[in-house]
């Protein structure tokens, strides 16, 4: 249950990201600018305070893993603004949320990773829920969408299960703070491009959006990388769909966006099926972590 506890704590702090993001596009920001601004302002706070706490900046032996990682967290977060853009909500989220089902297939096919078999009907209970939560109508579903724009959803939630699993090996060798300055400095830096086709000088209202957009990313990000830490990466995924249950609830109470009663519904069976993989989640595995190697 440790791991249902930081991903729940993350999960809130990544529905306030949500919010601020909605404001800013809502204020006129491009989604290339918000991207930017995510990233970065994450980097310049891990980095100061790993600096403060004297923590070290050298990564050997994980470098081309933090890399890959960094690589695919920016391609997940990139697809999800592009997504939505392109796509009814409701279809872009159900495509970004399905990583738990990449996760259990690469982290068997790809990295050998073990899940427990238990975990899959919990985690496709959950994904039942996550549908009707989203309200996915079976018009919308067979409607034509450009192939293009589907695809883009598809693939940022590859690179999203990409990136989790990469994060869960680079806990044995590097601190959170490391994997998430890592992840924030690469993706900062391949974001620029696109920051520069799309640049508008940030208004004094929307900086003060950013500066939350900042402060919950950095949050949900360290407390998301710990909970990789204590349990199987296709566990922690199935715990982060608790995200879109949050979204929902705070579209109901900050925009005034009613649930229908299948909603409802749907989020009685996520929470079910997402408890039900906590506790099935493995124990600590037996490899050395950061922490065991400071204690030591």
């Amino acid at each position: 249950m440790e791991a249902f506890r930081w991903i729940s704590a993350s999960s809130l702090f990544f529905t306030g990201m949500a919010i601020c993001v909605k404001q800013l596009v809502a204020l006129g920001m491009p989604e290339g600018e918000v991207v930017f601004f995510r990233l970065f302002l994450n980097f310049l706070v891990v980095a100061a305070w790993m600096a403060w706490r004297g923590h070290s900046f050298r990564f050997e032996g994980s470098r081309g893993l933090l890399f890959f990682r960094g690589v695919c967290g920016f391609l997940a977060v990139s697809a999800l603004f592009l997504s939505v853009s392109k796509l009814p909500l409701p279809v872009a989220s159900l495509l970004y949320w399905s990583s738990p089902l990449f996760v259990v297939l690469f982290s068997q096919v790809i990295f050998k990773e073990a899940s427990p078999r238990a975990l899959l009907p919990f985690l496709g209970l959950a994904l039942v829920g996550l549908t009707l939560l989203l309200n996915v109508r079976k018009e919308q579903l067979l409607g034509s969408y450009p192939l293009s724009s589907v695809l883009i959803g598809l693939g940022g939630s590859m690179a999203g299960a990409l990136a989790y699993l990469a994060v869960r090996r680079a806990t044995a060798r590097v601190s959170p703070h490391g994997i998430v300055l890592a992840f924030t400095g690469v993706g900062s830096v391949l974001s620029l491009p696109w920051l520069f086709s799309v640049y508008q000088t940030p208004r004094p209202e929307q900086w003060a959006w950013l500066l939350g957009l900042g402060a919950s990313a950095v949050l949900g990000q360290y407390l998301m990388t710990r909970g990789y830490g204590v349990a199987p990466a296709s566990v922690v995924s199935s715990l982060n769909l608790l995200n879109a249950a949050f979204s929902a609830l705070s579209g109901w109470i900050f925009f005034g966006e009613s649930l229908a009663w299948a909603q409802w519904l749907g989020m009685g069976l996520m929470v079910t099926g997402i408890v039900a993989v906590a506790l099935q989640a493995s124990p600590r595995p037996a490899h050395r972590t950061w922490e065991a190697r400071v204690v030591s």
